[in-house]
């Protein structure tokens, strides 16, 4: 039964850029790329073969295939971020009313999260200072310059009130210097699961490491595809990934659930236009403060 209108994250809110606008964007950036969609489409194709066969390192070993990635499935992503953001309320709260915030994604490398952060911070007080810093195993880069730079000029954005930052590096390193101590919000949007799958007591030691660094009062946003698809096995038994992380973050650790939604769709506009098709999303989501 489709859920209704009341239980969707909502297609706009007034706290973010419209989003034809967010789609605009992706294609003003990237327009050369748009100029050979034949081969644009065979390079989709490559990406989706190794996300089929789960090889995460493979699908974003080159250039090629990173910015196919994107041009494919970032501006659905960043669709529905930029109205979870602003649908979440105690999000919503610390990116609009706050003065100063740090935003941690970690698996962001794609850019989801970075148009749709620049989404909501255009349509609320510019003067405001925002240091997002985004973090991936594979080298996003050049990607992410380039949709910092049309994100500050198409939105009209200072680059010094929204500071983009992206790092290199496994998140599961406990060496990698993650800042934890001054973060208000980290954002897992699907990634705990392939962490786990990668590595389930990398993944655990992580949460760990949460629990001890992060400040009191601090976000942490975790999304996934709703179903099965975020199970992961444990021995002989199989468990939601969510059930493993309230075990260690709000068993074990100091921090308490917000929110919490274990299906709930974001569904395009049947009149936005873009290159590609746009995918509705069917998620879970949990949103936890540090205690």
């Amino acid at each position: 039964m489709r859920k209704s209108e009341a239980d969707m994250i909502p297609e706009q809110t007034p706290w973010q850029l419209n989003q034809q606008a967010i789609i605009g964007l992706y294609e003003s950036c990237f327009h050369d790329k748009f100029e050979d969609l034949e081969r644009l489409n065979q390079d989709v194709q490559t990406v989706k073969g190794h996300l089929y066969e789960r090889e995460y390192i493979q699908a974003f070993d080159a250039a090629y295939k990173r910015e196919a990635y994107v041009l494919r499935w970032s501006p659905s992503r960043s669709l529905a971020y930029a109205s979870l953001f602003c649908y979440l309320d105690d999000v919503r709260q610390v990116l609009v009313n706050e003065p100063a915030t740090k935003v941690l994604a970690i698996g962001g490398g794609a850019g989801g999260e970075l148009v749709a952060l620049g989404s909501v911070f255009s349509q609320n007080d510019q003067n405001h200072q925002w240091d997002v810093t985004l973090m991936d195993i594979s080298n996003w880069s050049d990607t992410v310059a380039r949709l910092t730079h049309s994100v500050h000029r198409e939105l009209c954005l200072k680059p010094e009130n929204l500071r983009v930052d992206f790092k290199l590096g496994d998140v599961l390193d406990p060496k990698m210097g993650l800042g934890l101590a001054e973060v208000n919000l980290i954002t897992l949007m699907f990634t705990t699961n392939e962490l786990f799958k990668e590595n389930k007591i990398g993944s655990v030691n992580l949460l760990h490491r949460l629990n001890r660094e992060c400040k009191k009062g601090a976000l942490l946003l975790i999304v996934e595809s709703a179903g099965s698809y975020s199970n992961i096995d444990i021995g002989k038994k199989t468990f939601p990934v969510t059930f493993l992380v309230d075990m260690v973050l709000c068993e074990k650790g100091p921090w308490t659930s917000v929110t919490e939604e274990d299906s709930i769709w974001f569904r395009c506009h049947r009149h936005w236009q873009y290159k590609f098709n746009l995918e509705n999303m069917r998620v879970l989501y949990r949103l936890y403060r540090h205690e």
